[in-house]
């Protein structure tokens, strides 16, 4: 048995299908449409005496430096984020072979990935991942819920 006596990570990361009604052409645009009222993020597990926050326009960067020389997500793009998913389980009494399993799994990733696509029809779909691990401005990003002014999705990649 190995013992692991260093340092031990418990980071976590996530990814995020943002949904935008046009193209971003630049961070401006990018600002516009996630946070067009807002100037600071809140940093989430601020104590009582510490209140650090990140400029939207830093915010707004990281995501138009992600996305920039991505092409929008396709069908097949999004269903594969679905199916990558955590949170799409399987039901244990009726698969008895990781096959199955991972059959139900892409039914369910599928017919996930279509309601988002017929919710989201004519919009541009492009995918963001922050993690923890990337100091308090990724913690920011990935649990601060700093795209809720658009729709979204999030996905645990534990």
């Amino acid at each position: 048995m190995k013992i692991r006596s260093g340092f031990v990570s418990n980071s976590s990361s996530s990814s995020f299908l943002l949904v935008f009604k046009k193209k971003p052409k630049s961070r401006e645009d990018v600002q516009g449409y996630i946070w067009p009222n807002e100037s600071r993020i809140e940093y989430p597990y601020n104590d009582n005496d510490e209140h650090e926050s990140f400029a939207v326009s830093e915010a707004a960067e990281s995501v138009w430096n992600a996305i920039k020389d991505q092409k929008p997500l396709k069908a097949k793009d999004i269903i594969g984020e679905f199916k990558c998913s955590h949170e799409i389980g399987y039901d244990r009494d009726v698969c008895r072979t990781w096959q199955e399993a991972e059959l139900q799994r892409g039914i369910q990733a599928k017919k996930l990935s279509e309601e988002f696509r017929k919710k989201n029809k004519g919009k541009i779909v492009y995918r963001v991942e922050y993690s923890d691990n990337e100091g308090k401005f990724g913690c920011t990003m990935e649990h601060g819920e700093v795209f809720h002014n658009i729709e979204h999705v999030s996905f645990s990649l534990h």
